[in-house]
C-alpha cells in the first residue's frame, strides 16, 4: 500500500499514528495525527499533520508539520483516534492544488 493511501485511511479514521521520516535520527518517530494528504502547487504530494511528541528538529511541540509524502519511510497505525481540530484551516492555504483526503471538523 502506497503511504499516501495509508495516511488517507487514518484520516478518514481519525487515528493516531508514528511515523519516520528521511534524516530523523535512527530510532527516532514522530506521534502525529493526520489530517489532510494533498498535491500541492508544484505538483509533489504532501501531508498536513499535527504532531504531538517525538522527533522534532525544531523542538516546538505539539505543532504543525507539514511532511512531502516522498520523506515519509514508514507509516504505523496505533490504537488511539483523534477529534479534529478547529485550529486547521486549510482553506486558508494557497499552497494546496487538489486534496486527496481532509479530516474536517464535522463528519
Amino acid at each position: 500500500m502506497e503511504i499516501a493511501d495509508q495516511l488517507c485511511e487514518h484520516v478518514q479514521q481519525r487515528r493516531v499514528v508514528e511515523i519516520v521520516t528521511v534524516g530523523d535520527p535512527p530510532g527516532a518517530s514522530r506521534l502525529v495525527e493526520p489530517y489532510a494528504v494533498y498535491i500541492g502547487s508544484n505538483n509533489r504530494g504532501f501531508a498536513d499533520f499535527w504532531q504531538r511528541s517525538g522527533h522534532s528538529e525544531s523542538g516546538a511541540l505539539p505543532g504543525w508539520r507539514r511532511f512531502a509524502l516522498s520523506d515519509i519511510l514508514t507509516v504505523t497505525s496505533l490504537d488511539e483516534r483523534f477529534d479534529p481540530m478547529s485550529s486547521y484551516r486549510p482553506e486558508n492555504r494557497t499552497f494546496y492544488r487538489a486534496f486527496v483526503c481532509s479530516a474536517d471538523r464535522t463528519g
